[in-house]
């Protein structure tokens, strides 16, 4: 909503969150200072099973809180990042996301986390010993599943499976994600 009167960049800001326009101002160093300044956020999007109702895990997505253009979808942001961003957005991430599991399961709600990454950044990235070094104590932590985009699992089919035994030997699973598009 926007009450009257409104000035250009007040548009502007509302056509953005709604993903209706793209931001080109955004480059690698914008970002880099956002992860800085800890303006990336994480929402929990839940899955849910439709025959008994009930919630079977959540997925993290990521957003950025910018300053002008208020919350971003990655679409309006991850363009501007180059690979070594990717891998330290990744590594935020999948830290932040280990992190909020435990505040999730002292809320009672103790099913697994999904988290999206490319396929580029287990090249640049020990993600296994990330989660090792970063899983929940608690004994009854259901894991982490990876979700890589189908597209990239076709293309990048080496790295994929060297990934995949990797995380299965650490209790990660792999899933493709945006199956058949």
């Amino acid at each position: 909503i926007l009450r009257k009167p409104f000035r250009v960049e007040d548009v502007r800001r509302v056509l953005v969150k709604g993903d209706l326009i793209a931001i080109d101002q955004l480059d690698s160093v914008q970002i880099s200072r956002a992860l800085e300044e800890n303006r990336f956020r994480l929402w929990y999007q839940p899955k849910i099973d439709l025959a008994s109702r009930s919630l079977i895990g959540v997925e993290a997505l990521l957003r950025l809180d910018h300053p002008e253009f208020g919350l971003l979808a990655p679409g309006a942001f991850l363009a501007a990042a180059d690979g070594p961003m990717v891998g330290r957005i990744t590594q935020w991430v999948l830290t932040r996301a280990l992190t909020d599991w435990n505040e999730l399961a002292a809320a009672g709600l103790r099913v697994p986390m999904s988290i999206n990454t490319p396929v580029s950044v287990f090249s640049a990235l020990d993600v296994p010993a990330l989660v090792a070094a970063n899983r929940p104590a608690a004994p009854d932590w259901p894991g982490l599943i990876v979700e890589i985009p189908e597209a990239q699992v076709v293309r990048e089919a080496d790295i994929v499976f060297e990934a995949a035994t990797r995380l299965k030997a650490h209790g990660i699973e792999l899933a493709i994600d945006d199956f058949g598009a």
